[in-house]
C-alpha cells in the first residue's frame, strides 16, 4: 500500500478558553454524503428505502467530517487525498496517534494487519485520525466521533433524535452552565455548527484518560462526582416544580409497575402515596446519564463525558444513577443525603415540599416506571437479562432509600 498524504494545519487549536460558535459548513453535500446526512437527520425526507450498507455509512462519514473540516476553523484539513483502513464501523490511518487510540472500541482493537481481507482501503480527505461510528445502527439515529490526535481534539456528530431532541445544543448548553460552576467537570467545548442538512457537531478537547471500569472505582470517585454536581446546582442555582408537571405520567406507570409483582406491596404502597401527595421538587442542571464508563480519570480530577442528555431536571436523576451502580450504595446514599442536603432552601409555602429522601425514592421510582414497557421492547434481546437484573437491583436500592428516611 502506498504512503498517506501529509496532513496540512491551519493553525493552533483555540485555548480552552476559546469558545465560539462555527460557521455552517459552506459546501455542498453532494453524492453519497448527501444521501447519508439526510438519512443521520430525522428532519430531512430519504428517498432511499432504508440506511446504507456500512461500507456506504463509513465512506459517506469520512466525507462529512472532512466537510465539517473545511467549515471549522478549528481543526486541520488535510493537504490531499488520505489513506485509510476500514473495517466494520471504524476508519483509521494506518498509524493512529496513540493518544486517541482508545477511542477504538474495544472489540475492534485487534486483526489491522494489511493481509486481513476484512480491512479495506478508504481514501478521504479528512485530517482526522480515526473516525467510529455509533455501535447501534438505529435508522436515523447514527452517530459518530472522530478524533485528532497531534491536537488534542474530538468531533462529535449527532443527529436530532426522533422525539426532537438535540443532543449536540445540549452539550453546548451544559458547557456554558458547567463551565461557570464547576470548570473542572467538563472538558472544554471549542466549537460548534450545522451542515446546510441541519445536521448539527461539536469540538471538544479530547481528554488523555480512562474511563472508569467498575463499580468500586465509580464508589471512590462518587464524593467527587457529588461535590462536583453540586457546584453546578447551586451556582446555576434551583426551581422548585410540582411532581406532575414534570413526569405527569408517572402516576399511571406506577400503578402498571405494581401489577407485574416486580414491586413489594409496602414499598409500592409508599412511592404511590408519595406520588399522590403532588408536592414541589428541586430542578437544576443535570447531566443525565452518570454511569461509570462517562466518568474519565484524567491526572488528578475527574471529568464527566457525554453531555447529551444534560438538561433542567430533578437534581437526584443523576444521584439515582450512582446509587444503582456503586459498589457500596449505603455509602453512597450517605453521601448523597448529606451534599444534596435542602437544610435552609425551603422558602415560605414551601413547607409541603419533598425531602431528599423522597426526592431521590420518586427518581429511582421513575426509572423504575419504565420496566413494563422496556421489557416488552428487550423481548429476545441479549441485554434483557442484564436489563430485568438492573432494575431488580434498583427495586432493592429504593427500599433502601425508604428506610433511610
Amino acid at each position: 500500500m502506498s504512503s498517506q498524504a501529509p496532513r496540512a494545519r491551519r493553525g493552533p487549536a483555540l485555548p480552552p478558553s476559546v469558545r465560539r460558535r462555527l460557521a455552517p459548513a459552506r459546501r455542498v453535500i453532494s453524492g453519497v454524503a448527501a444521501r447519508f446526512a439526510t438519512w443521520m437527520d430525522p428532519g430531512q425526507a430519504s428517498s432511499g428505502s432504508g440506511p446504507p450498507v456500512v461500507e456506504d455509512r463509513l465512506a459517506a462519514a469520512l466525507d462529512i467530517v472532512a466537510q465539517i473540516e473545511a467549515s471549522a476553523e478549528v481543526l486541520p484539513e488535510a493537504s490531499g487525498p488520505v489513506r485509510l483502513w476500514g473495517r466494520g464501523r471504524v476508519a483509521r490511518r494506518p498509524q493512529v496517534h496513540p493518544a486517541v487510540a482508545g477511542l477504538i472500541p474495544r472489540p475492534e482493537r485487534q486483526g489491522w494487519e494489511a493481509d486481513n481481507p476484512e480491512v479495506r482501503e478508504l481514501w478521504s480527505t479528512t485530517a482526522a485520525d480515526l473516525v467510529v461510528m455509533a455501535k447501534f445502527d438505529v435508522h436515523e439515529r447514527t452517530k459518530l466521533r472522530a478524533a485528532y490526535g497531534e491536537e488534542g481534539l474530538t468531533l462529535a456528530v449527532q443527529p436530532k433524535s426522533p422525539t426532537g431532541v438535540d443532543g449536540i445544543a445540549r452539550i453546548v448548553r451544559a458547557h456554558e452552565v458547567v463551565s461557570q460552576h464547576a470548570p473542572h467537570l467538563m472538558t472544554d467545548v471549542l466549537g460548534y455548527g450545522r451542515l446546510p442538512s441541519g445536521l448539527p457537531f461539536v469540538v471538544e478537547r479530547w481528554l488523555e484518560g480512562q474511563p472508569l471500569g467498575t463499580s468500586t472505582e465509580l464508589t471512590a470517585a462518587a464524593p467527587e462526582i457529588l461535590a462536583g454536581l453540586s457546584a453546578v446546582h447551586r451556582g446555576h442555582g434551583f426551581t422548585r416544580v410540582r411532581l406532575s408537571e414534570h413526569w405527569a405520567p408517572l402516576a399511571d406507570r406506577w400503578a402498571q409497575t405494581r401489577t407485574i409483582g416486580l414491586i413489594p406491596d409496602g414499598l409500592g404502597g409508599w412511592v404511590e402515596r408519595l406520588i399522590a401527595r403532588d408536592a414541589t421538587m428541586r430542578h437544576s442542571w443535570v447531566h443525565g446519564d452518570l454511569v461509570a464508563s462517562n466518568v474519565i480519570r484524567t491526572g488528578e480530577r475527574l471529568v464527566l463525558i457525554d453531555w447529551e442528555h444534560s438538561q433542567q431536571a430533578p437534581i437526584m436523576n443523576d444521584a439515582a444513577k450512582l446509587h444503582l451502580f456503586v459498589a457500596d450504595p449505603a455509602q453512597l446514599l450517605g453521601a448523597v443525603l448529606d451534599v444534596f442536603d435542602d437544610t435552609g432552601e425551603r422558602g415560605p409555602g414551601e413547607a409541603g415540599a419533598y425531602s431528599p429522601v423522597e426526592e431521590l425514592a420518586l427518581a429511582h421510582a421513575q426509572l423504575i416506571s419504565h420496566y413494563p414497557r422496556r421489557s416488552a421492547q428487550l423481548v429476545g434481546h441479549p441485554r434483557a437479562g442484564a436489563y430485568d437484573k438492573q432494575v431488580r437491583r434498583q427495586v432493592e436500592r429504593l427500599a433502601e432509600v425508604k428506610d433511610a428516611g
